[in-house]
């Protein structure tokens, strides 16, 4: 068929899957040099599944080092983007603001806001005073204090995923649709190939950004440390919660809904770098809600890791696979 005879024989490097970290990844590889990249995605479009069902919220505020320092360099590459890439995502500083309505939030929160500041980002802290001076359509008669920073907002995740794709194409490298990975040839303690219904590609480099996917592609190459949950009662809870806050929106009913799955590591935070148990396998998953706004950055740190042997605008040594098993996992108050 005229599809097999486009997917490449071997490649330098495999990205499976197309949503923000597999584009953001195999751009970076591209601009670094490597354009022998294959990009593969399943779906007749690129960033359709949870890259394209979130919100697009981009933010600052986070309760761990890693998370504010991810951000610190992938939302400065958002305000780039446009310029870089050629392409617009509709970049919104809206701010955000949390609201906090019991004591133990308030106490976690000002610690948030302490390594925050220490940090460089100067979140601002308001009282529950302040709050309702400023926001008179919210009932906020519980809250005690908020956390507000203006430069936190939205960006466009289907632009964000367009742009890396054609980026990544002018770049030569080739992203390929309607190609599902149907498993990997390991041999010898490393990875060898990727198949595929359309037939093999030999590398010697595998990206596993499959997203809630990840932890079937992760079992592809016999590695374990996978877990992905779907909450199914998450909806009804926080609509029920956001009318409560902000009684105008029982009027407007839900215009549309969709289900977006939200894959979860075990501590919360990102798997990110090479999985020692299979040479050459290399994983950017376990987002746990927030990727899209760490994508730019996270796939910069995995084209680095892969071609230079080792991330080295941040040390993302905290955030690789074993630590699941080395029993040192991430602790996070609030994963919001």
């Amino acid at each position: 068929s005229a599809e097999s005879m486009d997917l490449p024989k071997i490649a330098d490097v495999v990205v499976v899957g197309g949503g923000v970290m597999g584009a953001s990844t195999a751009y970076h590889l591209a601009i670094k040099g490597c354009a022998d990249v294959v990009l593969l995605e399943r779906n007749s479009l690129f960033g359709q599944e949870a890259t394209g069902k979130c919100a697009g919220g981009i933010r600052y505020q986070f309760a761990t080092e890693i998370n504010v320092r991810l951000s610190l360099i992938s939302l400065p590459m958002l305000d780039r983007f446009e310029e870089e890439l050629g392409q617009a995502i509709d970049l919104r500083r809206c701010g955000y603001l949390f609201l906090l309505t019991n004591e133990q939030d308030v106490a976690a929160f000002r610690a948030n806001v302490a390594l925050q500041h220490r940090l460089g980002v100067m979140t601002e802290w308001l009282t529950g005073d302040e709050v309702r001076a400023r926001l008179l359509l919210l009932r906020s008669d519980d809250v005690l204090a908020a956390t507000w920073h203006p430069r936190d907002g939205l960006a466009d995740p289907n632009g964000v995923v367009q742009g890396y794709i054609s980026g990544a194409r002018r770049l030569g490298a080739k992203c390929l649709a309607e190609v599902e990975v149907t498993g990997l040839r390991v041999e010898g303690g490393r990875v060898r190939a990727v198949q595929t219904r359309q037939g093999e590609i030999a590398t010697p480099v595998v990206v596993n950004a499959a997203g809630p996917w990840a932890g079937q592609v992760g079992a592809m190459a016999g590695v374990e440390g996978f877990d992905q949950r779907v909450d199914h009662g998450w909806e009804l809870v926080h609509f029920e919660a956001a009318m409560a806050r902000m009684p105008l929106l029982a009027e407007v009913g839900i215009g549309s809904r969709w289900a977006g799955l939200y894959e979860v590591s075990p501590d919360a935070h990102p798997i990110l770098g090479k999985v020692p148990e299979v040479e050459g396998f290399y994983c950017i998953a376990g987002f746990s809600g927030h990727g899209f706004m760490h994508g730019p950055v996270c796939g910069l740190l995995l084209a680095e890791e892969i071609l230079d042997g080792q991330a080295h605008t941040l040390d993302i040594s905290s955030l690789r696979l074993s630590r699941f098993r080395e029993g040192k996992p991430i602790v996070e108050y609030n994963v919001v």
